[in-house]
């Protein structure tokens, strides 16, 4: 008899600690789960703002010729120096300031 309850104390304290070690387990997963879906959510905003922005862009490129830039103060042509354009005359479709600004932005 005294065997049986040795034999069945070792048992349980053997299943408790199993089942200490899966709940600690579990708990390590809920907070991987978590620490995931936070960079989850960080991401898909991140996705919507580039979508976002590449919408805007294929929408300069595609625009039509209807959408020229009126320039109000008189000019008929600006230099700029260091552009690899001599001069620019007006008006300007929002195509070719979209060209112009990418290529200014990239020789500074």
């Amino acid at each position: 008899m005294q065997h049986s309850q040795d034999f069945l104390s070792g048992m349980v304290s053997g299943l408790e600690e199993k089942l200490k070690n899966a709940i600690n387990e579990h708990e390590e997963t809920k907070k991987t789960l978590d620490k995931q879906k936070d960079e989850l959510n960080e991401v898909k905003k991140e996705s919507h703002k580039r979508k976002k922005m590449l919408i805007a862009q294929q929408q300069m490129l595609t625009a039509g010729t209807n959408s020229y830039h009126k320039v109000s103060f008189g000019l008929s042509h600006v230099c700029i120096p260091g552009c690899a354009f001599t001069s620019i005359k007006f008006p300007l479709s929002s195509t070719t300031l979209y060209v112009i600004f990418n290529r200014l932005v990239v020789s500074f």
